[in-house]
């Protein structure tokens, strides 16, 4: 599926499972590629050997190339490529965990976050970016390669990372 100048935003207060498999979508007018808005948990499958591919606009009030208004949980031997051209690669706005069966996800490139998590406040159980397998690539990032919020916490179980930091 190619979908240019198209994005997918779902809305809704269920938990939900979103399998990629193969998708490239590109929001060249302003918005997010993926932008899921239901604030439950949501199964992102990367569905095995496939490659998926998102990249936002720099244009918009996006938050991210991938946004989440809850907490996502990825899963599948497939692999995800994502671009944040205004903000971040990928959003939520609670915490994102890694399964132990997650792919490969490459941060192309992002204006600020390679990967942000967390809603910035103090105490709050969600505000966590947790891997327990796959792995990561970023590069190209204006800022943090992976970020938590300012409460939140990293935590690093297993799987392979690759984080290119430039000069800052």
């Amino acid at each position: 599926i190619f979908c240019a100048k198209k994005s997918l935003t779902i809305t809704g207060s269920y938990k939900l499972t979103l399998q990629l498999a193969g998708v490239n979508i590109t929001n060249a007018h302003g918005g997010a590629a993926i932008d899921i808005q239901c604030g439950k948990r949501i199964a992102v499958e990367l569905v095995d050997g496939t490659v998926n591919t998102l990249m936002d606009s720099s244009l918009g009030d996006q938050k991210a190339a991938f946004y989440f208004k809850g907490h996502p949980e990825f899963k599948g031997e497939g692999t995800l490529n994502v671009t944040g051209n205004l903000k971040h690669a990928i959003s939520a706005k609670e915490y994102i965990e890694l399964k132990k069966s997650t792919g490969t996800i490459n941060v192309l490139g992002a204006v600020s976050d390679g990967i942000h998590c967390g809603k910035g406040e103090n105490n709050y159980e969600h505000n966590f970016f947790e891997m327990k397998g796959g792995t990561i690539n970023i590069a190209n990032v204006g800022s943090d390669c992976i970020d938590a919020d300012d409460y939140g916490t990293i935590r690093i179980y297993d799987g392979e990372l690759s984080l290119n930091v430039g000069d800052e």
